[in-house]
């Protein structure tokens, strides 16, 4: 006796679409319909992702003392700003931060140095402590300051 009945597919019961069950396609009545969700607890629509998050927390007003005055700037640019100032206070590490997100933003090429007419010298522990890259940044700057002025002595002259 065998147990397949003459007439029937040796692969099994096929749907009327000719697929069978269990070779990659669900059953017909098990499937989605369509406009149906596959995901019906998914996240809600008009939630924000993380990026639309973060670009608000960033770009929020916060309140900083500026000249003497309470200011509602951005803050990545108050971030920014007190990056400068520990800079400026000889923090190495938040100086190399600004060189570079200045040369990221193009600040070396679209302005002007400004520089100071007052000296200031670098105490040789501070010098120490300073990346090759960062001084060599220094001594070119030091280097175009010393052509500017030696330009305007002889544009006196």
């Amino acid at each position: 006796m065998s147990n397949q009945n003459s007439g029937d597919d040796p692969t099994g019961p096929q749907q009327k679409d000719g697929s069978v069950p269990g070779n990659g396609r669900a059953r017909k009545d098990t499937r989605y319909k369509k406009g149906q969700s596959g995901n019906k607890k998914g996240r809600p629509p008009g939630s924000k992702n993380y990026g639309t998050q973060m670009h608000k927390v960033y770009t929020e007003p916060v309140v900083v003392n500026q000249g003497g005055k309470r200011r509602r700037v951005p803050a990545l640019v108050a971030l920014q700003r007190l990056l400068l100032q520990r800079a400026l206070n000889g923090d190495n590490r938040a100086s190399e931060i600004v060189f570079k997100n200045a040369k990221q933003f193009g600040f070396d090429e679209k302005t002007e140095m400004h520089v100071c007419v007052c000296q200031y010298n670098l105490r040789d522990e501070v010098v120490a402590r300073l990346t090759n890259q960062t001084l060599a940044e220094l001594i070119r700057v030091e280097k175009e300051v010393q052509a500017e002025k030696e330009n305007e002595k002889k544009k006196l002259h």
